[in-house]
């Protein structure tokens, strides 16, 4: 969810099944073909801002994660992308991280050919216990089932990060379409505004530790402006394997 504050982009469907009917969503043909070409002409390792307020955040939650702990960290990004983020981390933090993502089919393939020892690009399907973190960094609200991916984090990690999320004042979440124009294309895929039923949630199986705002993204949404958030929730998983 990048910041759009001039014009409305995400628009409210009945369910999951409305906005998903009207949209190719990430396995749009064009989409996938556009992340090809950036991948090949702009490697994350290539340009990094590890000023960028969003990654600070972020890696301020990472840095605790490594608190007292010798062996390398494994974080299991979901819905990661072209792997900037671990790109930006290895600057930042100086343990050892093991950092898969895990990605739908069609963003998959096109990445795991950058496959590395410490860098993997997983399927989604794939994903399982074996990490100390989950991260969900502008990624839980895209997802079709994310209270039960989130349950699932929870249980398998020792602590869970969501990051550059949307929260808003309404008790129950609303679903979304969301419109962007990438190079004179355009994409359009379902989006969840959470409610404060998410924090209920998370609290009805384990503790946040802490809550922040990134101010510098915010979208407009029903005529509001809507900073995104991140919460650090503990875990329940003791020790990764």
């Amino acid at each position: 969810m990048a910041s759009v504050l001039d014009k409305e982009t995400f628009f409210v469907k009945k369910d999951w099944s409305e906005a998903s009917a009207s949209t190719k969503g990430y396995e749009d043909s064009k989409l996938l073909e556009y992340y090809t070409l950036q991948m090949e002409k702009n490697h994350p390792d290539k340009k990094i801002d590890i000023y960028d307020p969003r990654h600070i955040e972020l890696f301020c939650a990472l840095q605790k994660c490594i608190e007292g702990k010798n062996s390398p960290l494994i974080v299991s990004d979901i819905g990661g992308g072209n792997g900037h983020l671990v790109s930006a981390a290895k600057f930042f933090i100086k343990n050892n991280i093991t950092w898969k993502i895990f990605e739908s089919k069609g963003i998959y393939e096109i990445y795991k050919q950058y496959n590395s020892d410490d860098m993997l690009w997983l399927d989604m399907k794939d994903y399982d216990d074996k990490q100390d973190v989950t991260l969900f960094s502008s990624s839980l609200q895209y997802l079709k089932n994310p209270r039960k991916i989130l349950k699932k984090a929870i249980e398998s990690s020792k602590y869970v990060i969501l990051s550059r999320l949307p929260l808003i004042e309404n008790v129950e979440d609303l679903i979304t379409v969301q419109n962007v124009e990438i190079n004179g294309h355009s994409y359009s895929w379902p989006a969840y505004f959470f409610g404060t039923k998410l924090i209920s949630y998370i609290k009805r199986y384990t503790s946040i530790i802490y809550r922040w705002k990134t101010p510098t993204e915010q979208v407009l949404f029903q005529g509001n402006i809507v900073p995104l958030k991140g919460i650090f929730i503990a875990g329940l998983k003791k020790e990764a394997e």
